[in-house]
């Protein structure tokens, strides 16, 4: 990805968790068995001979 981006991050509070040996933890919530979510952020340029047009998705998966 050129300027986009991934991470996992904490399913509460979309911050990015620190990995341990066997779990994710949210720091900001303190909570050492997080749930992980991926982020995403992908930037696009669609043209044809007329136009051009650019996106920016932000998703979660």
């Amino acid at each position: 990805m050129e300027r986009g981006w991934c991470y996992v991050s904490c399913f509460m509070c979309t911050r990015r968790l620190q990995r341990t040996v066997s779990s994710f933890t949210c720091v900001s919530r303190n909570n050492t068995k997080a749930i992980g979510v991926l982020r995403y952020r992908v930037e696009m340029s669609i043209a044809d001979d007329t136009t051009r047009v650019y996106l920016l998705v932000l998703m979660v998966r």
